[in-house]
Formats: C-alpha cells, sequence, structure tokens
C-alpha cells in the first residue's frame, strides 16, 4: 500500500515525517517528476507499505508551477494499491506557516496566499472530477483524534511526537481573503471527515 498524503504547503506533511512509521517511498516521487517532465508513463513495483508526501508546491522557493500532478498519482494508483489521504487545515494559518519559513526566497505573504489558494483550487476540482467519495482529513483533527484516524486510513501515528502547530492570530485581512474565496475549493471542504463524530 503507497498513501499519497497530499495538500498544499503548510496543511501539515510534518506530521507524517515526524510521526508516523511509514518511511517515504523516493523513488515514487520520483517517477512522478520523470512523468511530469516527459509525460511518459512509469511502472512501479511495490512491496510493504510506503508513504508519499505530495506537497503543492514542493520545491524552494515556492512556484506554484512545481507540484505534483493528480493525473499522473492516478495512473501510478492502477499498477499498484494505493490511497489518497487529502489533509485540510485553515489556509491562513498554512500561509503564515510557509511563509516563516520560506520568507528568506520571498518575504511578500500575499504571493504565499495566492499559492495556497491556486494549490486548494486545483486539488477541489481533481476531487470533484475524480474523486468525489475522497476522505479529507482535517490538521488538528488529526492531532486531537489519531486513533480514529488509524482507524480510518490504516496509517499509525506515534502519538508522542505529535506536535500541533500554533493556531494563528494574524492579519485579519489574510483571514478574509480566504474566506471570501471559500467557494471556489468547496469540493475540498465537503469532504473533510470530522473524527470527533466519528
Amino acid at each position: 500500500m503507497i498513501y499519497f498524503v497530499i495538500a498544499p504547503q503548510g496543511f501539515g506533511h510534518n506530521l507524517f515525517i515526524k510521526a508516523s512509521f511509514l518511511p517515504n517511498h523516493n523513488r515514487l516521487e520520483n517517477g512522478i517528476e520523470v512523468m511530469r517532465k516527459t509525460q511518459r508513463p512509469f511502472e512501479i513495483r511495490v512491496n510493504g507499505n510506503f508513504k508519499y508526501l505530495g506537497s503543492f508546491p514542493y520545491i524552494e522557493p515556492m512556484n506554484a508551477i512545481m507540484r505534483p500532478d493528480l493525473f499522473n498519482i492516478k495512473e501510478i494508483g492502477k499498477q499498484t494499491n494505493t490511497k489518497n489521504i487529502y489533509l485540510y487545515r485553515n489556509p491562513w494559518e498554512a500561509t503564515a506557516s510557509s511563509h516563516r519559513r520560506f520568507k528568506k526566497y520571498d518575504n511578500n505573504i500575499w504571493n504565499h496566499a495566492h499559492i495556497c489558494l491556486d494549490a486548494l483550487v486545483y486539488i477541489s476540482a481533481y476531487i470533484r472530477t475524480n474523486e468525489p467519495d475522497a476522505l479529507v482529513f482535517n490538521y488538528r483533527d488529526i492531532c486531537k483524534y489519531p486513533h480514529k484516524f488509524q482507524e480510518i486510513t490504516g496509517i499509525e501515528l506515534i502519538e508522542k511526537k505529535i506536535i500541533e502547530a500554533d493556531k494563528y492570530e494574524g492579519d485579519i485581512k489574510l483571514v478574509n481573503f480566504f474566506k471570501e474565496r471559500e467557494s471556489m475549493y468547496q469540493d475540498l471542504i465537503k469532504n473533510i471527515v470530522y473524527l470527533e463524530n466519528e
């Protein structure tokens, strides 16, 4: 099984790096990059369980074009047993997180906000057209209810290694920027699984 952890930058990928038993599958990431650049199919044989962290974008400095192609992931998924895990977090918090980490490349937080919005719209559109029953998990819910998350997904997290990020108490303009555009990524939001109720 390969678990694809798919979300914009700043949505909680580090949780799976630090608190998951599953190893990264770097060969898979290389293969997706080859497919993105050449449009050639990539064959993969998988034994055991792995995680692939699909960050949007996945390069420093941030570049909206540098993101995994979900259609390539879908093609690889036909060859092996895969499960897509979509993450959600308040996008203004994710933007602030990305800005803190990557401001040495771009200190304009609004550039980070637009890149985050672009990723949200892309992922939401993919869900609408290709995976209408996708499971989307709120980052903070996973931190609070890791056992419920494991029951649904099969991904075990090491509880003592779970560190929940601080909440963002920043510029209301940034909060409103995303709230005013929520309809653009509504298909992602409506598929959120609320672990507290599971």
